[in-house]
């Protein structure tokens, strides 16, 4: 079994859900249908972090609504006391080849809510269990697991938690190099 993220005191929940987005702010990462999703939940906060092309929308949106905090770049090894700070990450791409965000948001203890395009979310989220995979683009479905994953329990959230840490067991980077080198052999035979 992998190994188990800091414990977490899951004090807030509902209205006060704490919602994190992490990556570049660039079209392809499904930030607008994030915002439009977070303008249908009550109450809560939402975090951005990263920045790109999109930085100005996303501080537009900001000064529209104090509930989005724009956080900007943050580093790496900033990553996990953010990850401590709140109580979801949202992973709304529209189009994302694997997404290690989705790994790091399970390994630090979060259920991730994230689109159906998201390929990690196919092997690490089972919806309704850790988090939840919504139809990619679909603000209404988002805002819906969103309000869903507010209404958990503390208990349901540390189940959400094991199962997490029994899914990335189950997926290493060792694990996915040696599938692609199979797959390599496969199609070179």
């Amino acid at each position: 079994v992998g190994e188990r993220p800091p414990a977490r005191d899951w004090r807030r929940s509902g209205a006060e859900t704490r919602f994190l987005f992490v990556g570049r702010l660039i079209e392809r990462k499904g930030l607008e249908v994030l915002l439009q999703a977070f303008e249908r939940f009550v109450g809560g906060e939402l975090w951005i972090a990263g920045d790109g092309p999109l930085t100005g929308a996303a501080e537009a949106a900001a000064a529209a609504d104090p509930r989005i905090r724009m956080l900007g770049h943050v580093d790496g090894q900033e990553l996990p006391a953010l990850y401590a700070d709140v109580d979801a990450l949202i992973v709304p791409s529209l189009y994302e080849p694997w997404g290690l965000v989705v790994h790091e948001g399970l390994g630090n203890g979060l259920p991730v809510i994230a689109s159906d395009q998201v390929a990690a979310a196919d092997d690490l989220v089972e919806s309704g269990v850790n988090g939840y995979v919504v139809s990619t683009g679909a603000s209404e479905a988002l805002a819906g697991a969103m309000r869903d994953l507010a209404a958990w329990t503390p208990e349901r959230r540390e189940r959400a938690v094991e199962r997490s840490v029994e899914l990335l067991a189950t997926c290493s980077v060792e694990r996915g190099a040696d599938g692609f080198l199979r797959g390599a052999r496969m199609a070179m035979n």
